[in-house]
């Protein structure tokens, strides 16, 4: 009896976390984001992917014209090498005034693998606010 009550109460505990999971999720699209809110961007997108032997990182960034003053970009990509230690190929970084711009930057591909792009973008504001944004790129070069 007393291990009928156990698998029951188990088993009860199961089917709510599971409905209190689905209707959490249940307002968020799939594939979707919670953005946070910038003080000084109003939007910003990365890319990275490797064609003939080239890693390519772009990053583009929309300033609000109201708090904008500079906007800042570190780049560093790596090489994964034995399933879990990350190599890596290079580092770079730039700075820009437009209020709507971006970044392009190339690096030598070592060879065939997983590569991954880590960059920081931080928009700095007339207000002293600064807004960090970090974004992590992975692609598979075959």
């Amino acid at each position: 009896m007393k291990r009928l009550k156990g698998i029951f109460s188990a088993l009860l505990a199961c089917i709510l976390l599971t409905a209190f999971s689905v209707q959490v999720s249940a307002g968020q699209e799939e594939g979707s984001q919670i953005m946070p809110r910038y003080v000084n961007a109003i939007g910003h997108e990365a890319r990275f992917w490797i064609a003939n032997d080239q890693a390519n990182v772009n990053v583009l960034y929309y300033g609000k014209s109201t708090a904008f003053t500079r906007a800042e970009v570190t780049v560093k990509v790596q090489k994964r090498f034995l399933l879990v230690i990350w190599n890596d190929v290079g580092e770079w970084s730039a700075s820009s005034t437009d209020l709507n711009g971006s970044f392009y930057k190339t690096f030598a591909a070592k060879g065939t693998g997983y590569y991954r792009a880590l960059i920081t973008l931080t928009i700095y504001g007339n207000a002293g606010a600064v807004d960090t944004i970090e974004m992590t790129r992975e692609y598979e070069y075959n």
